[in-house]
């Protein structure tokens, strides 16, 4: 994501941050042997968590309200938060 990043931003509200993680905390599989998503991921945004020398990937995709973290190949799904990571996305941004 890094290297076709269009543009990056820095987050300096923690508030926001916080409320990322904690969707990603709550979110439930969008992929499991008794269901999936009958949309594919087309990734518009992504949010990269440093700390210390650990890196987390966040790829988003609203148009099918899947989140997928990178670096544990795991799929996410955000159908009921879509709106409230429209409008932090769009806060970052402001």
């Amino acid at each position: 994501p890094e290297s076709i990043s269009t543009f990056k931003i820095k987050i300096k509200n923690k508030q926001i941050i916080e409320d990322l993680l904690k969707i990603v905390r709550v979110g439930t599989f969008a992929y499991s042997i008794e269901k999936s998503k009958r949309c594919l991921p087309a990734y518009s945004s992504a949010i990269i968590f440093r700390k210390g020398g650990n890196t987390s990937t966040i790829l988003f995709s609203l148009s099918c309200s899947i989140l997928k973290i990178q670096e544990e190949n795991l799929y996410l799904n955000f159908d009921k938060e879509k709106e409230q990571i429209r409008k932090l996305l769009n806060e970052i941004r402001k």
